[in-house]
């Protein structure tokens, strides 16, 4: 776990992988496609993990691929 957190659920922000639960499936889709160079879109209802999972895909690229990777938020 990457830092200490009291709360095992947290509602904001990206608190690492020990901290991320289940959306191995969708872990593993995103990773392939972006090994394969396709391209993604994520849509869903507000509050239900997109950016989260875009974190979390980003920390398995930077830690398993030594990748850098770059997250901006257009809204």
């Amino acid at each position: 776990m990457d830092k200490p957190n009291i709360n095992p659920f947290p509602v904001s922000g990206y608190a690492g992988p020990g901290y991320f639960c289940d959306r191995e499936q969708e872990t593993k889709t995103l990773l392939e496609a972006i090994s394969g160079g396709r391209n993604v879109t994520l849509m869903s209802l507000r509050r239900i993990g997109k950016t989260a999972l875009i974190h979390h895909v980003f920390h398995q690229l930077a830690v398993k691929k030594n990748w850098l990777t770059l997250y901006t938020d257009l809204l």
